[in-house]
């Protein structure tokens, strides 16, 4: 089974494990990018990926052990 490219709103919050609110939220600010097909919004898994090494970046602090 492959994966789907786009992801509806409701899709892409269960990914991210997001509430639908929180989601707009992200979208709104422009943290998290969508397309419009028809007067469907989508996001991409490319999308969804970009935007979880963004949050991997900022969150990750490595420590150096001796």
């Amino acid at each position: 089974m492959t994966e789907s490219k786009l992801h509806s709103i409701q899709a892409a919050s269960t990914r991210l494990s997001l509430g639908r609110s929180t989601l707009y939220t992200l979208i709104n600010k422009g943290e998290l990018k969508t397309v419009k097909i028809g007067t469907r919004r989508m996001i991409t898994s490319t999308e969804i990926d970009r935007y979880i090494q963004n949050l991997e970046r900022r969150s990750y602090h490595y420590v150096e052990r001796d």
